[in-house]
């Protein structure tokens, strides 16, 4: 960090001494207060200039931390050779033992071009583990290119009751099972307003477009995925697979292609729900749906896919989901209002607004657009 006569590092944060703390916010003297005009007594962000102080993160790993712009991360591809290869940057939080449990906010800038390549390595992400209430906000990464074996994603290869909101991934990410272009397992928390448009791709089960793998009252709204979905069984173009887990508000454009339980929007459904949710993407393999691959339980609410992608709603089950409201339909159809008539909130109002969109989930613009989520339009930016 550089203060007003003496430079200082990300890595300084961690020190002990104090005079390296003359590089933080409130040292400086800066007006940090929250949205009631109460000053904050926690709010201490260190900001982060490059990649260099990127990596330096693992420094400290709770603390805080702030984009000071974008970064280019291209020469993480010559970091760390070893006998099989160049590892490229090491995950911030790489595993359980060094977990993150920090904040890191992207200030709305683009970090691009990370390279990780550990395909023997569990939680593979920019971070790696993150839990005990971390955050990762208003980060774009593009031209990623991760690589790792259980647990991968663009943004967290496993992230246990994190905050994860207004994020968005473009490049290529691969692993063995549990892979998504967001998130490749999500233990409880929450994913908010968050888009990918890279490659998602799993030689074992658990592929997604936004999480591999989400479990234990996990959270996922406002998500869409345009990337092309690859693996082997629970294959989703937005979740491989949800266990007692909610999905609300997303939609899929990007093909999904898998051995079997495969769905244009969740691979596999065991219990919890899906709501308010459409595809047109053509899905590929055994037990297939357009909605979900395969469910076990759990309830699917107000959902369009579109006809000819996949022959119903669900492939196969185990134990019958509750379905309300599920329906294909053509192209042009997809493009009407008329068809999401029936999207309406717990207070019976609709969900998919035809003009202005404030205070709805959803635009429509009629016979030009399928709904679009009025959280990505103001709040992500698109890849």
């Amino acid at each position: 960090m550089n203060g007003a006569a003496t430079p200082y590092q990300v890595f300084d944060y961690a020190s002990t001494n104090a005079d390296h703390h003359k590089a933080s916010a409130s040292a400086r003297g800066w007006d940090v207060a929250n949205l009631g005009g109460t000053a904050h007594t926690d709010y201490d962000y260190m900001r982060v200039h490059d990649v260099y102080d990127l990596q330096n993160i693992n420094a400290k790993r709770d603390g805080r931390y702030i984009l000071a712009g974008n970064i280019d991360a291209g020469v993480t591809n010559t970091w760390n050779s070893t006998v099989y290869g160049i590892e490229g940057f090491l995950p911030i939080g790489e595993n359980y033992a060094t977990q993150f449990t920090g904040r890191f906010d992207g200030a709305g800038h683009t970090l691009r071009g990370l390279y990780i390549n550990r395909p023997h390595e569990n939680t593979q992400g920019l971070c790696g583990y993150t839990s005990g209430g971390a955050r990762i906000e208003n980060l774009s990464l593009v031209d990623g290119n991760v690589e790792g074996h259980d647990s991968v994603g663009g943004i967290v290869g496993y992230a246990q009751d994190t905050v994860i909101r207004n994020v968005s991934y473009a490049g290529r990410v691969n692993g063995n099972q549990i892979v998504g272009g967001i998130v490749g397992c999500a233990w409880g928390g929450s994913i908010q307003n968050a888009w990918n448009a890279g490659a998602v791709s799993g030689t074992g089960h658990s592929a997604g477009g936004i999480v591999g793998y989400a479990r234990e009252a996990a959270k996922i709204q406002n998500v869409c995925n345009t990337g092309a979905i690859t693996g082997n069984e629970r294959v989703g173009g937005i979740v491989g697979a949800i266990a007692d887990s909610t999905l609300q508000n997303a939609w899929n454009t990007g093909t999904v292609t898998g051995s079997q339980k495969v769905g244009g929007i969740v691979g596999e459904l065991e219990g919890r729900t899906v709501q308010n949710v459409w595809s047109t993407a053509q899905v590929e393999g055994t037990n297939i749906g357009g909605i979900v691959g395969r469910a076990v339980g759990g309830s699917i609410l107000h959902a369009v896919w579109k006809t000819g992608s996949a022959g119903q709603a669900f492939g196969t089950f185990t134990i019958a989901p509750g379905v309300q409201d599920a329906q294909a339909h053509t192209e042009a159809e997809m493009k009407q209002a008329a068809t999401y008539a029936g999207w309406k909130d717990e207070y019976g109002n609709a969900v998919v607004a035809t003009e202005g969109g404030k205070g709805t989930p959803w635009r429509i613009y009629e016979g030009k657009t399928m709904p679009l989520l009025t959280a990505l339009m103001k709040g992500t930016k698109r890849l």
